[in-house]
């Protein structure tokens, strides 16, 4: 009778006797395996670190620099809230507050609108 006689068949039984044993050798072996690893790690970490102070770095221009006249401040500024509309001839965009006007000009057969924020 099999000491794991309640389990399923799926399990694997065996007596008491058959235990797993390892030799003193072979867990030595297993513990110096393990300490290499680690040992290979730590020195991959520092060959990085040292690779890094090596590389030189540059300061890069920044593009989100603009000119600013300091009159400006003192005015109210004209919010544009909302939405943008994408015209789907000519591709420019319109908020809320866009309005479209036509003009007409003696040297063009064609009439063009013009749009202005206000």
């Amino acid at each position: 009778m099999s000491m794991f006689s309640f389990a399923s068949s799926k399990t694997y039984a065996r007596r008491r006797e058959e235990r797993d044993a390892y030799t003193s050798q072979e867990m030595e072996q297993g513990l110096l395996a393990a300490m290499n690893v680690q040992e290979e790690t730590l020195a991959k970490k520092k060959e990085k670190k040292q690779k890094r102070r090596r590389a030189r770095s540059f300061r890069q221009a920044n593009e989100n620099v603009f000119a600013l006249n300091l009159g400006t401040l003192s005015s109210d500024a004209h919010l544009a809230t909302g939405d943008p509309v994408c015209c789907e001839k000519c591709g420019a965009y319109f908020n809320s507050f866009s309005k479209l006007q036509t003009s007409s000009s003696s040297s063009s057969s064609s009439s063009s609108s013009s749009v202005s924020s206000s």
